[in-house]
């Protein structure tokens, strides 16, 4: 089909023109349907009729076939996927083929030792030579591309399952190494080498949120608090008995009162995530603060509802999580030595007895390669081997838990003084 612009009467009309062969006796030639765009009424007319009878004529007429024969096959081709797939195979194949035969070509000449022919021919083998030396270069680069290519996506994909848990043939693998051959490997079963209290610095939520998230640094903390049902489910894993985390210090109160505030606001609705998923797990949560009096009304009736719903659990609990909140290790040390002081003779025994956490844990883990105490578990720590990770607290994984247990297990020996 083919659409013409005429002028007529100083306007342009549309004109369209469909050629075909006549069957009327007497006669071998073109005619066209001329549709008026206005009446849209098919009138004969004798155009192609005036065209063909010329070498102008035919030549348009051979055109015009021809345009209509290679936006036909376009159509086809752009319609059909299977075709835009096969093409650029088919010229690749084509072009690899002409170069293999040139190639052979020239193997067979030098085999015959007809110099003449390739001294002849050089300017061409010298093109070809030329070209083939530009298209093994243009292979080599994209077989590299694609290796590069490959390789970032790969790594892009390992980050991000790295974000979840490990795979878990390496858990089984580090989980073999934690435990002694004489002892027997069984799931959620107690060991020698396994800690029975695991306390935690959660440090690092604030460096977290302003390097991932710049236009809002708190989400930061939330990310932590996250990180935090997930570490409770590793010590589940694990067999840990007892799980005491540094939520919030006394010191901490001295920030900015709008990040105060927010802080209080996510540790309300964490809460509530947090007893819910407690109950699932039989985990007895206990809140452990040395100035009470600073939390808001809202954020303590949450913690006093988890603490009263989950001492369901006091007689067999599966873990019992310490949450030391708006807590400070020195102020606990005096408020036991005063609580001592007024009943009973001070020894280390009743200290110990009088303090809001009278356990000490076997192993202390600070994120965000901060390497001191914070004022935290002073006394209780006497004895416990300390962990530096470099990560910080939200982007803590469970290889990097099960690495510290190994080493605890493997590298670190306890002798208390002796």
């Amino acid at each position: 089909m083919n659409t013409l612009l005429s002028e007529s009467s100083s306007t342009w009309q549309k004109r369209i023109f469909l050629p075909y062969v006549t069957q009327q006796e007497g006669t071998d030639h073109s005619f066209a349907y001329e549709y008026d765009n206005v009446s849209q009424s098919p009138q004969y007319c004798d155009y192609a009729y005036d065209v063909c009878n010329n070498d102008d004529g035919v030549m348009m007429t051979a055109l015009r076939w021809t345009r209509i024969f290679i936006l036909k096959v376009g159509r086809m081709y752009y319609g059909a996927p299977l075709c835009l797939m096969l093409l650029p195979l088919m010229v690749g194949l084509a072009i690899g083929y002409g170069f293999g035969r040139i190639k052979q070509q020239r193997a067979e000449s030098n085999n015959t030792n007809k110099e003449r022919d390739y001294q002849k021919n050089s300017k061409i083998w010298s093109f070809f030579d030329a070209f083939d030396t530009i298209f093994n270069a243009l292979s080599l680069f994209s077989r590299q591309y694609i290796t590069l290519l490959l390789s970032s996506c790969t790594t892009g994909t390992q980050k991000q399952n790295n974000a979840a848990l490990p795979s878990k043939e390496k858990e089984a693998r580090m989980r073999h190494e934690l435990l002694s051959n004489e002892q027997t490997i069984q799931k959620k079963k107690k060991t020698a080498n396994t800690p029975q209290h695991i306390a935690v610095i959660m440090d690092g939520n604030r460096r977290y949120g302003r390097e991932t998230y710049p236009e809002n640094p708190l989400q930061g903390h939330v990310d932590g608090s996250q990180t935090l049902l997930k570490f409770a489910e590793w010590c589940l894993e694990e067999s840990v008995e007892m799980l005491t985390v540094y939520a919030f210090s006394t010191e901490n109160w001295n920030r900015p009162p709008k990040e105060v505030a927010a802080l209080m606001t996510i540790l309300q609705t964490y809460s509530d995530e947090l007893r819910t998923e407690a109950l699932k797990r039989r985990i007895r949560i206990q809140v452990h603060s040395t100035d009470q009096r600073r939390i808001p009304k809202h954020v303590q009736s949450g913690l006093d509802r988890m603490v009263r719903e989950t001492a369901q659990f006091q007689d067999s609990p599966s873990l019992i999580l310490n949450i030391c909140l708006s807590y400070g290790s020195r102020d606990e040390l005096v408020q036991a030595c005063r609580r001592v002081a007024a009943s009973t003779e001070i020894t280390e025994e009743s200290i110990q007895q009088a303090l809001l956490i009278p356990h000490n844990p076997d192993i202390v883990i600070r994120t965000s390669g901060e390497v001191r105490l914070s004022n935290f578990l002073l006394w209780q720590t006497a004895y416990s081997e300390w962990f530096f990770l470099d990560k910080h607290w939200p982007a803590l994984e469970k290889e990097d838990f099960l690495q510290v247990l190994n080493d605890y297990a493997h590298q670190r020996k306890r002798r208390f003084g002796t």
